[in-house]
């Protein structure tokens, strides 16, 4: 009976992913991928339904994490034992229950829709913006974890957020120094009222690279020629800005 160490080591191989690629895929380190396949550690919930979308298979439809029914442990073992094997199997089998169900599970309309292209991640998340989805998603963004320090850029593309009247500037403001407190190297604002992104941006960190363009056409004739191999963006506005437009370029570009 495989563990679930031995069935992500050969899901893997026989995608022919290397421990680096499949570690990339998912924004660990190649050390993660490998402590799973040893059984040091095992992944989080939200990792189970990226491995389970990444190598194509079920992880958790298996022997020993039924569907039906966490397994029990064996009476013999001693009390504080059996109660943590217990324990931990049904978080493996509640983990393994909801990755399962999830697997096939598919973002649309550019609704977090992650895109591999070119040697570049794109996060499309341009269909909806409002002031604690778009927080929301800068967090997101600044704890995602990096292949391999230094080994990319995070660039975040914020457009604007729509029908907010009177609150619309300090909505952005506020915005624009969340962004450049997270973990990002690049902050681009776009869009009129994004000016106060950009404004928030550079009024809480110096330091960080913020750039604002009015328009996406004048971003995207920036944006385009800058990126580079291995670079992580993630677009953030509402539909009215049709950043898809943005992505179309981009795409074509690489």
């Amino acid at each position: 009976m495989q563990s679930l160490g031995e069935k992500i080591r050969q899901a893997r191989r026989d995608k022919g992913l290397t421990q680096e690629q499949l570690a990339q895929a998912l924004f660990v380190s190649r050390q993660t991928v490998s402590n799973w396949e040893n059984g040091k550690t095992e992944p989080d919930y939200q990792t189970l339904v990226r491995l389970s979308q990444k190598l194509g298979i079920e992880i958790v439809r298996t022997e020993e994490t039924p569907a039906e029914a966490p397994p029990e442990t064996p009476p013999e073992e001693p009390a504080r034992q059996r109660d943590e094997g217990k324990a931990r199997r049904l978080r493996l089998w509640l983990a393994a229950a909801a990755a399962a169900a999830l697997a096939n599970y598919q973002t649309t309309g550019h609704r977090q829709h992650v895109v591999e292209h070119g040697g570049v991640t794109v996060i499309e998340d341009c269909y909806n913006a409002g002031p604690d989805s778009m927080k929301a998603a800068i967090h997101a963004f600044g704890s995602m974890q990096r292949p391999a320090k230094g080994a990319c850029r995070k660039i975040f593309i914020m457009g604007d957020m729509p029908v907010l009247g009177d609150y619309a500037p300090q909505a952005h403001y506020e915005a624009g120094q969340c962004a450049v407190r997270e973990d990002i190297d690049i902050v681009i604002c776009c869009g009129k009222h994004s000016v106060d992104a950009a404004k928030g941006a550079r009024e809480a960190c110096g330091r960080k690279k913020v750039y604002y363009f009015e328009t996406k056409e004048e971003m995207a004739d920036f944006l385009l020629p800058m990126i580079k191999k291995g670079d992580i963006l993630w677009l953030k506005a509402s539909r009215g800005m049709k950043l898809e437009e943005v992505l179309s370029r981009l795409y074509e570009h690489f």
